[in-house]
């Protein structure tokens, strides 16, 4: 879908944002094209949003996004979170997030564990370059 398409679906469904009247240029809280980081601040800062895209992720035939289902990324955002904020940050390594989720999630997809992994090593590599 094009931006074009998109501005005329939302425009057809009564769900432009109101701002574009006089912005040119805005990000919108259901975009599936959103990175992660905005997403997150989504789930976190507007949980009220978060619950309403879960609502239209549920009654649209494609999901919301490729790759991630919101259910998943919520996994994610919230073991990610956990992680960092029970642990000492200079303990979190790759081997340690792995067995800590193994044990206690086991349930949690392959692909959610690596991206927590992920999310905990690069939030660790952020916080000793502020360190230095």
């Amino acid at each position: 879908m094009s931006e074009q398409d998109c501005i005329i679906f939302l425009k057809e469904r009564n769900l432009e944002n109101p701002l574009y009247t006089k912005f040119s240029r805005l990000g919108c809280w259901m975009c599936p094209k959103q990175n992660l980081k905005s997403l997150k601040n989504l789930y976190i800062y507007y949980p009220n949003l978060w619950i309403k895209l879960k609502r239209y992720e549920t009654d649209s035939p494609y999901g919301f996004r490729l790759d991630w289902t919101l259910d998943d990324l919520e996994l994610r955002f919230k073991y990610t979170d956990e992680i960092i904020n029970k642990f000492d940050i200079n303990q979190i390594d790759k081997n340690f997030i792995n067995n800590l989720l193994f044990k206690k999630q086991p349930e949690l997809s392959q692909q959610i564990k690596k991206a927590i992994i992920k999310d905990c090593l690069n939030n660790n590599k952020n916080n000793k370059l502020k360190e230095n």
